[in-house]
């Protein structure tokens, strides 16, 4: 009984966790502004 329950843990504690850990990852996303070389002085001036 008792090892049934540790081998049961054992599988389905690293797979929850990987699970949570890709969900974290969708949720994380970085944004990027493309602004023409021409143009950065004013957009650093909008983006402050």
């Amino acid at each position: 009984m008792v090892k049934t329950i540790r081998t049961t843990l054992a599988l389905v504690l690293p797979l929850s966790l990987m699970c949570h850990l890709s969900q974290a990852q969708k949720m994380f996303s970085v944004h990027q502004d493309n602004v023409r070389p021409s143009m950065i002085m004013e957009y650093e001036k909008i983006a402050k």
